[in-house]
C-alpha cells in the first residue's frame, strides 16, 4: 500500500533497533577507512512496526593522474603521408598509468 516509512541511519545495530542516535543524511564521515557498515531503520510511524538492515559503505581512493608518462611519438605513414594525421594507440601507456594509482591495476578500467 501507500505507507510511509521513517528511514534512519545507524552505526551500531542496537542503535538502529532502539532507534537511537540517528546519524545525519547529509553530512556523514565514515569512522573505518575504506568500508564502514552502517545499520538503515525503516519504521512505520503508525505501527511503530520497523525493519532493520546493514549496509555497507566503500569509499575507493581516487585514481591519480600519472605525472611520469613517456610521450608517443608515430610517423605519418598512412595515405596522405603530409597531412599531420594518424591514428594513435593510446592502450600503449595502459600500463604505465595503471602502475601510478594507488590500487592493484585489476581495479580499473
Amino acid at each position: 500500500g501507500g505507507e510511509v516509512y521513517t528511514i534512519t541511519f545507524h552505526e551500531t545495530l542496537t542503535n538502529a533497533q532502539q532507534g537511537t542516535n540517528a546519524l545525519s543524511t547529509t553530512a556523514y564521515t565514515n569512522i573505518n577507512p575504506f568500508v564502514q557498515i552502517l545499520y538503515v531503520r525503516a519504521e512505520n510511524p503508525v505501527t511503530g512496526c520497523f525493519s532493520v538492515m546493514p549496509i555497507t559503505l566503500e569509499v575507493n581512493p581516487s585514481p591519480v593522474a600519472p605525472i611520469d608518462l613517456d610521450d608517443i611519438e608515430v610517423c605519418d605513414t598512412n595515405a596522405n603521408n603530409q597531412n599531420g594525421q594518424m591514428t594513435v594507440d593510446l592502450t600503449i601507456r595502459t600500463a604505465a598509468v595503471l602502475s601510478q594509482q594507488p590500487l592493484p591495476a585489476s581495479s580499473y578500467t
